[in-house]
């Protein structure tokens, strides 16, 4: 990731989350489900790319979730076994 611009970065208790000019990137422990990854559970050494067809304007993390808002103003929450798509 050093020749990608990150435009935001936020962490929660064990994980991370960043919004790049490339795409949404996360890594570390995803074991409660925090992460928005295939398999939701697992732990990243590495930042990986998340595949979105959705355009993600702002992040934010808690100790245990995961929040994201698209340009059209949809958030998507990522938490303990859930995945959420809300309007606002």
């Amino acid at each position: 990731m050093a020749d990608i611009k990150v435009l935001a970065l936020a962490c929660g208790f064990d994980f991370t989350v960043a919004l790049t000019e490339k795409g949404l990137y996360v890594w570390g422990n995803g074991n409660q489900g925090q992460l928005p990854t295939d398999d939701p559970r697992g732990m990243l050494t590495a930042p990986t790319k998340i595949p979105l067809n959705l355009r993600i304007s702002q992040i934010s993390c808690g100790c245990l979730h995961t929040a994201l808002l698209t340009s059209t103003l949809h958030l998507l929450f990522v938490s303990v076994c859930s995945l959420m798509l809300l309007l606002i």
